[in-house]
């Protein structure tokens, strides 16, 4: 059913149904069904010299199973509901924010939607791209209703990371039970918990370090290979995260 690598499963509220989503498409599938599957995203151009964007990351509204949403290379957000229409390539509300810097050569790599999550509650909605973590809010298009940045002081170094190809990575986030509450991860093996109804914010740095928490930022020297890309906040107690780190797995008490 893909001609490209699958880069996410979303699994629909209704427990009978899942899509899956490669670069230029979104399947929905049935999970007594192997044998069939059906089409509701293909932004693949006749011409691919026409491609101007690819879908980066796709996940289901945990209570509404007919809404799905997708990021965009570009660093738009597309909300899509099958009720409206069985192929939604445009049947569709977007969400975006106009690039800090539409002409410079980063502009578009940085901006790109790295992983998105719906709060528990199906209400709000949370971004990630290289530099900020976005809360949005499904009632208002307008723009997201708060940007938090997460390691802000690495734009001097975007050539860098650009050559070590740092700048190609991709960060994911994890919402709690708190739909207001994110988990997401940085570099030097550390990871932030921000709070987008009150502002806080915790830094946490595991791993071979060892473990610290922190209120604020951790800024400095970068290890570009020690980056904390996936997280998972626990089903039911707010202070405790798993963190992948490298080939392990660890667990912390966070504030």
């Amino acid at each position: 059913a893909h001609a490209f690598h699958v880069h996410s499963i979303g699994l629909s509220s209704d427990g009978e149904t899942f899509i899956s989503a490669d670069d230029l498409r979104i399947h929905l599938w049935n999970l007594e069904v192997s044998s069939h599957v059906f089409n509701v995203v293909d932004i693949k151009p006749e011409n691919m010299e026409d491609l101007t964007e690819v879908i980066t990351v796709a996940d289901c509204h945990p209570l509404d199973c007919s809404v799905f949403a997708y990021g965009t290379s570009v660093g738009t957000v597309k909300v899509a509901d099958t009720r409206q229409s069985a192929i939604c390539d445009h049947h569709v509300t977007v969400f975006a924010t106009p690039p800090s810097d539409p002409g410079d050569f980063y502009s578009e790599i940085v901006s790109s939607v790295a992983d998105l999550k719906f709060s528990s509650d199906g209400r709000f909605f949370v971004t990630r791209d290289f530099f900020t973590v976005k809360l949005w809010d499904l009632r208002q298009q307008q723009g997201p209703i708060s940007t938090l940045p997460v390691h802000d002081h690495l734009r001097m170094s975007l050539r860098q990371m650009y050559d070590n190809s740092a700048i190609f990575d991709k960060f994911r986030c994890a919402m709690g039970r708190n739909p207001t509450r994110v988990l997401t991860g940085s570099y030097s093996g550390t990871f932030k918990s921000i709070d987008f109804s009150t502002g806080f914010e915790s830094c946490h740095r595991g791993g071979q370090k060892g473990f610290f928490s922190q209120g604020g930022g951790i800024d400095g020297g970068e290890d570009f290979l020690d980056k904390s890309l996936h997280l998972a906040w626990h089903p039911r107690r707010q202070d405790t995260v798993c963190m992948a780190h490298g080939s392990a797995v660890h667990i912390h008490k966070i504030l």
